[in-house]
């Protein structure tokens, strides 16, 4: 059973123009969001059931998030605090540098050193560099998802990213 048919089991839509309307926004969306979820988690694994649970929980409110200005950045926001509620309550194995670096389910290819600087990261900054510089979010985006000021962003970024060259021998180039 694939990822799309797994957010049928159970929730239907109020109309079938939701389902029409959710697919092509499902399917735009679910490979970014998986692997910006592997590098907030560290394992491919843990980030397609984070986002398999972020996409039902959009599809249960799906009316109401398709009329909003940005429902990407709502995906994202669902999708962060699941993170976030799972390593509060200890749910998530931490990364431990023990897996493949090339997984093709997911079309993630990444380095095992830049997922280990990543995770070596306090979640903070490797989730404003997530949100950031692989979803593209701007700095206002990312404050209301992180639910701090624009600049308090600005300031992560930096920091973030200084720390993350420091520890890749200054090879960070977002």
């Amino acid at each position: 059973m694939n990822a799309a048919s797994n957010l049928n089991a159970g929730h239907e839509p109020t109309e079938l123009t939701d389902l029409e309307h959710f697919r092509p926004f499902f399917d735009r969306n679910y490979p970014g969001l998986v692997r910006g979820l592997a590098l907030m988690l560290g394992n491919s694994s843990d980030a397609e059931e984070v986002a398999q649970e972020t996409f039902v929980r959009v599809l249960e409110r799906w009316e109401r998030v398709r009329a909003m200005d940005s429902p990407e950045g709502y995906l994202y926001a669902v999708g962060r605090n699941i993170v976030r509620k799972q390593r509060t309550r200890n749910r998530l194995i931490p990364f431990t540098g023990e897996h493949r670096s090339h997984d093709a389910e997911a079309g993630l290819i990444v380095k095992l050193d830049v997922l280990m600087a990543m995770e070596s990261l306090e979640p903070k900054y490797r989730d404003t560099l997530v949100l950031h510089d692989w979803f593209g979010l701007t700095a206002e985006e990312c404050g209301g998802i992180l639910r701090i000021s624009p600049g308090a962003v600005r300031v992560r970024l930096h920091r973030g990213r200084s720390r993350l060259r420091f520890r890749l021998g200054g090879e960070y180039d977002h």
